[in-house]
């Protein structure tokens, strides 16, 4: 009866060391598996702040180039009055009510219009056998808009 209970003793020795074996190997991942995630997680981190030093480098060179072009002192008028009065301009509406955004359709169109005139050039140039880079300087766009204009294109 000693010899059994020995023997019962030993295997549940045996089985104890191979669970926490496979608990240590189990924990050993999850371990391994967050360092990788903070690992990621900080270089996503760093990439966010290369990104938004980048986007603010280039929203402070815009800025910058704004008040460049804007004189001093000047400052011009967005919208120019025509010397009448607005009461004058609502009663004296030359475009009837239905006609009224036939101004903004003829801006859109022209704008369309001079859109497609683009595409047309660069994808004229492109099947003339002109690289993308030099698409880009010949038509002032670049090099993604021509890429971009092309796929568009060829779909």
């Amino acid at each position: 009866m000693n010899g059994i209970l020995t023997f019962a003793s030993i295997l549940l020795h045996i089985i104890s060391f191979y669970f926490i074996l496979l608990l240590f190997m189990k924990v050993s991942s999850l371990k391994q598996t967050k360092n990788e995630q903070e690992s990621i997680l900080e270089e996503t981190e760093q990439l966010l702040a290369a990104f938004m030093l980048e986007q603010r480098e280039e929203h402070d060179r815009f800025i910058g180039a704004l008040d460049r072009n804007s004189a001093p002192g000047k400052a011009e008028p967005i919208f120019e009055k025509k010397g009448e009065s607005d009461e004058q301009a609502v009663h004296e509406d030359p475009l009837p009510k239905h006609l009224k955004h036939a101004e903004e359709l003829e801006d859109s169109i022209e704008w369309t219009s001079r859109a497609l005139k683009s595409t047309d050039e660069v994808v004229t140039l492109h099947e003339k056998g002109y690289s993308i880079e030099e698409i880009a300087k010949q038509t002032d766009k670049g090099k993604t808009e021509v890429e971009l204009l092309l796929k568009f294109r060829q779909n």
